[in-house]
């Protein structure tokens, strides 16, 4: 069965466990070539996509991305440290970077990810 790999992670390098992300994501890969179609990073701050996809840029895979409205886990506290904020103004570097599948994560809601959509479309035409 098809499925793709995000990694979460704690910065612009590193998975949430510790590891090098393009270690993490090719090790995935390698464990099953057949069914990974795709790798990513979900719930991560927007700014830190690009700079991860470039890390894994050297694997032959789709790339894909749901990045969080920029709100960090306070674990003590058990919430997120703000509201967030729009994601859609790193569309067209996400796309730029080659990321084929675009989404979100915490506090991004339905109409963030319509807007998504349309950014998408328009650029793409």
């Amino acid at each position: 069965m098809p499925c793709d790999d995000m990694c979460g992670h704690q910065d612009s390098k590193l998975t949430a466990h510790g590891e090098p992300i393009e270690e993490a994501a090719a090790s995935v890969c390698l464990k099953s070539p057949d069914q990974i179609i795709a790798v990513g990073v979900n719930c991560g701050h927007p700014e830190t996509v690009v700079p991860l996809i470039k890390q894994m840029n050297n694997i032959d895979r789709d790339f894909i991305a749901y990045p969080n409205a920029g709100v960090t886990w306070d674990a003590e506290k058990q919430i997120f440290d703000s509201q967030g904020q729009s994601i859609t103004s790193f569309i067209h570097s996400y796309i730029d970077t080659g990321i084929k599948y675009i989404g979100g994560c915490c506090h991004v809601g339905p109409d963030q990810i319509r807007a998504i959509r349309d950014i998408i479309d328009r650029y793409s035409s």
